[in-house]
Formats: structure tokens, sequence, C-alpha cells
């Protein structure tokens, strides 16, 4: 299914699944928070507010998907 990959890509395929968790970690830990302050402050929760705060999580989740093609990508550039 998946052919055997040589160091550079796979560290450079290591580091976007890292990223990818950490956008998508943040971003859920700030969007938690958010909703707990509003819960708190018996606030209503705003929409705008609260899609600012998953645009990170989509981007999370869209590079762990294109994991493999971005790390590619950046295997390529850091050869350069």
């Amino acid at each position: 299914m998946f052919e055997p990959m040589d160091a550079p890509p796979r560290g450079a395929l290591m580091l976007v699944c890292f990223a990818a968790a950490a956008l998508i970690s943040v971003s859920l830990l700030e969007f938690g928070l958010y909703l707990a302050e509003c819960h708190k402050n018996y606030a209503p929760v705003g929409l705008v507010h609260s899609g600012l705060l998953l645009i990170f999580f989509v981007l999370g989740v869209a590079a762990l998907v294109r994991a493999r093609s971005v790390a590619r990508w950046v295997a390529n550039k850091l050869d350069e």
C-alpha cells in the first residue's frame, strides 16, 4: 500500500504531522476556553468568533489529509 520512505521524506512527514496535530490541538483548546468563558459569563456564543477560532482546526485537518504530498513538497524545498 505504501512504499518505504527514505530518512528526509520521513522526517518531513513527521514534521507535517506534528505541525498539523499542534494546529488542531491549539485550535480546539482555544475554542473550548471560549465556550467556557461564554458559559461562565452567561453570554451567547458568537458564530463569527467561533468560526475564526476553528479556521486553524480546518487547516490542521487538511494538512493531515494531504500530509504525504505536503511532506514531499517540504522535502523538495529543503533539498533546493
